[in-house]
């Protein structure tokens, strides 16, 4: 079986087996292109942190078997759109139960490693937090100091389209 030294932007090295890699276009496509053979070569990857590379990880390898091994459908190995569209797993779910930090550097690696189910799976999550909240409730969720004054937010609010009566006195 094939081998690969992923190391983290700070420095720290994970041997992994190439079929857990296949949920990464970014890092099919780097390993196709530059051929390597899986003999334990590394593949710095500079945009992620230890811990970060770790869940992502354990993401793929929960999810390796949901990508074809067929070298030529590897390019469009990933579960249809219509598959991803159903609500996530149980599995899946108690994966991004994390801290919001956590969470937008998921979404961030899944982006930079081409996953675009974790991509999808993360922004669903973010999505789904912020489903039923008003601004003010989200600012303290994510400690968003209000930047804007009143006037400021009304004329937001105008161009948005998000005017309702409760604005009508503000000026």
């Amino acid at each position: 079986m094939s081998k690969f030294v992923l190391t983290s932007k700070d420095g720290d090295k994970f041997e992994v087996d190439g079929d857990v890699l296949r949920p990464s276009k970014m890092l099919h496509t780097m390993i196709t292109d530059l051929g390597l053979s899986g003999g334990g070569e590394e593949i710095p990857l500079e945009n992620v942190q230890s811990h970060i590379l770790k869940k992502v990880l354990e993401w793929c390898e929960q999810h390796k078997e949901d990508f074809s091994t067929d070298s030529e459908e590897a390019s469009t190995s990933e579960p249809s759109k219509k598959q991803r569209k159903t609500d996530p797993s149980e599995w899946d779910t108690a994966f991004l139960e994390v801290d919001a930090a956590t969470l937008f550097d998921i979404i961030a690696a899944a982006n930079y490693l081409d996953i675009e189910p974790l991509l999808e799976l993360g922004c669903k999550q973010v999505a789904n937090t912020l489903r039923g909240k008003t601004a003010e409730q989200i600012r303290a969720m994510w400690g968003i100091n209000e930047t804007f004054g009143p006037k400021e937010e009304k004329q937001c609010r105008i161009e948005m389209g998000f005017t309702d009566e409760e604005d009508e006195g503000v000026e």
